[in-house]
């Protein structure tokens, strides 16, 4: 998708967060716990420090889904892969996808699972060959960003709606971003990858 969309102008210009943009958190706002809110306030203050050194790279740019998780991928009779929902797309940086994708679809369900990362990776680089050393420095920063766009997200939406049918996917969001802000070598496994 990434490839073939990359010389593609789209007509207009859609509105979204850029990657260094953290206003969803303010856009997103409501009572936290007091557990949840060190989790977000710890959160920020990494991403702070963590994606303001890459703020003047310029990376690959393409249109990206934005929203590629298990619920908007599916797999037709012949088993091609199909995206659906595409009310997020817009043009950005490529990485972003790579990390939202390796977020939703391997940290949410397998933890932090570095031979899979890798796999996928390789394998996006043999399609799309754009994937170098700055990039694989970027994706763990964009790992916790997703992952506290969605957490916010799915607060804000249970604060509104006051059921619990999001519970689940709050406890995994909040897993997953202790699992990213605890003191491990998972940073330095994704920028020593191979690719």
């Amino acid at each position: 998708m990434h490839k073939n969309l990359t010389g593609f102008s789209p007509e207009g210009n859609k509105k979204r967060f850029s990657i260094y943009d953290f206003s969803f958190l303010d856009v997103f706002k409501c009572e936290y716990l007091p557990d949840v809110k060190k989790l977000i306030k710890t959160g920020k203050s990494w991403l702070l420090t963590n994606l303001e050194v890459h703020k003047n790279t310029s990376f690959p740019k393409s249109i990206i889904h934005e929203d590629l998780e298990m619920e908007n991928i599916l797999i037709d009779k012949s088993e091609n892969i199909k995206f659906i929902d595409f009310g997020e797309s817009h043009y950005a940086e490529v990485i972003s996808d790579i990390a939202t994708a390796i977020k939703e679809l391997i940290i949410n369900n397998k933890g932090f699972d570095a031979k899979l990362i890798e796999k996928y990776l390789s394998s996006y680089n043999k399609t799309n060959p754009i994937i170098d050393k700055t990039q694989l420095q970027m994706l763990y920063p964009l790992f916790v960003r997703r992952t506290m766009f969605m957490l916010s997200y799915f607060l804000h939406k249970q604060n509104k709606s006051k059921h619990s049918l999001l519970d689940k996917r709050i406890n995994v969001e909040m897993k997953s971003l202790n699992l990213l802000l605890s003191k491990n070598d998972l940073v330095s496994k994704i920028i020593n990858f191979s690719l």
